[in-house]
């Protein structure tokens, strides 16, 4: 094995172990709608909170696979334009999970 050999097979493997940790800490961005303040708010009252401890117990008990999960919860009233523009936030933002809460949302996001 030539010096040039050896010096590139051990940068290699310090990238691959330095890459390891950093790997383990991305978090998985999530977009969570919740009607706290608007029409269907009696029943997001109980549900809203629900969504977010269950984030938050997940984190607790280490993530998905090591990654956290890193929610941007949103009292949106239940208007089905502000959800569209959260959705493209978190689009934007890259949020690979959006946890919707109505019809109306939901089918202005997948429509």
């Amino acid at each position: 094995m030539t010096r040039r050999t050896k010096l590139a097979a051990v940068l290699a493997a310090a990238v691959a172990i330095g890459a390891t940790p950093a790997l383990a800490q991305q978090k998985i961005k999530i977009g969570n709608l919740l009607d706290l303040t608007g029409p269907t708010s009696g029943t997001g009252k109980f549900s809203g909170p629900g969504k977010v401890d269950a984030v938050a117990w997940i984190n607790a008990n280490g993530g998905i696979n090591g990654k956290m999960l890193e929610a941007d919860s949103v009292d949106y009233s239940y208007q089905t334009q502000r959800s569209i523009q959260l959705y493209k936030k978190w689009k934007d933002d890259g949020a690979i999970v959006i946890q919707g809460y109505g019809t109306n949302d939901t089918e202005a996001m997948v429509g």
